[in-house]
C-alpha cells in the first residue's frame, strides 16, 4: 500500500513539473513510463580546471614490471554498495602480475576489507584526503577503478562523480558497473568494462589491459578527457541547465 501511495505522489510530481532532471540516462525511460514528459539528462560532471595535471606523450613510454607496477586507483567510499570484495578477490588472482591496487577513502567496510586483503602484497589502503588533492592521486595512477555491487538499480540509475573525474584525468578507466556505465566505456574504448561481481573475468581483463602498448593506454585516457570536455564538463552542464530555466521562464511569462 505504501508503495502504491508513493507511486501516486511520484506520478503527480512528474505530471505537474515544468522540468524533470535525470542524472542518469537510464532513468529517463522509467520517468516517462510513470508520467514524466519534460525530461532532460544533466549528469554529474567534473570541474575540468581542477584536473590540469594530464599525461603527456612521454608517459606513453612506460614499462610495467615488478619494480614499476601498473597502479590501479580506487578513490571513494568503502561501503557495502561499492562491492570492493570483488576487487580484492581479483587482486588475489594477480599476485604474479605487476599491478598494485590502491584504495583511497573510508567507509563502513574498510576494516573488513583490510582484514580480507591482509595476506595480499598488491593492495595498498590509504586514508581519505581533501578533495583538492584528488587530481594529484589520479595523475599518479595508471588507471582509475569504478566499482559497484551487483544491484539492479545501478544498471541504469547511477551517475558516479568519480567516473567523470577519471575521464577528466585522461587515464584509462576500469568499470564494474552494469548497464549504461559499462556500455559507455566499451562504446568509446576508454578502458575495460567488466560485469559486476566477476573477479575472474576482471583479473583476466586487467592482465590484457596491462599488456597493451603504453601508447594505446594514452589514447584511451585522451578519449576520456575529450568526452569530459564535450559532454560532462560542469561548465557545459550549468549552461544547459541555465538555458532550460530561461525557456521555462519565457513560457510561464507568455502564459501569464
Amino acid at each position: 500500500i505504501l508503495i502504491l501511495i508513493l507511486r501516486m505522489i511520484e506520478s503527480q510530481l512528474y505530471k505537474n513539473s515544468n522540468l524533470i532532471i535525470a542524472l542518469a540516462k537510464g532513468s529517463i525511460n522509467y520517468i516517462k513510463r510513470y508520467g514524466g514528459t519534460s525530461v532532460i539528462w544533466l549528469p554529474n560532471g567534473p570541474d575540468l580546471n581542477l584536473f590540469n595535471l594530464l599525461p603527456t606523450k612521454s608517459d606513453a613510454n612506460k614499462v610495467f614490471n615488478s619494480k614499476n607496477p601498473f597502479k590501479i586507483l580506487y578513490a571513494g567510499a568503502h561501503g557495502i554498495a561499492n562491492g570492493l570484495e570483488n576487487i580484492i578477490e581479483s587482486a588475489s588472482l594477480l599476485q604474479k602480475t605487476p599491478v598494485n591496487f590502491i584504495f583511497l577513502g573510508d567507509g563502513s567496510e574498510k576494516s573488513k576489507l583490510i582484514e580480507m586483503a591482509s595476506k595480499l602484497r598488491n593492495i595498498i589502503f590509504l586514508s581519505p584526503i581533501p578533495k583538492e588533492k584528488i587530481p594529484i592521486k589520479f595523475f599518479e595512477a595508471d588507471a582509475i577503478l569504478i566499482s559497484l555491487k551487483k544491484v539492479p538499480l545501478f544498471s541504469y540509475g547511477i551517475s558516479p562523480n568519480k567516473l567523470y573525474d577519471a575521464y577528466a584525468s585522461a587515464k584509462p578507466v576500469i568499470t564494474t558497473v552494469d548497464g549504461d556505465i559499462n556500455n559507455e566505456v566499451k562504446a568509446n574504448n576508454l578502458g575495460i568494462a567488466v560485469p559486476s561481481q566477476n573477479p575472474i573475468l576482471l583479473a583476466k581483463e586487467i592482465k590484457r589491459l596491462i599488456k597493451k602498448p603504453p601508447s594505446e593506454l594514452f589514447q584511451m585516457g585522451s578519449r576520456g578527457r575529450e568526452l569530459a570536455e564535450k559532454v560532462y564538463s560542469r561548465d557545459l552542464i550549468v549552461m544547459r541547465l541555465n538555458n532550460h530555466l530561461i525557456q521555462i521562464h519565457e513560457k510561464l511569462w507568455v502564459n501569464l
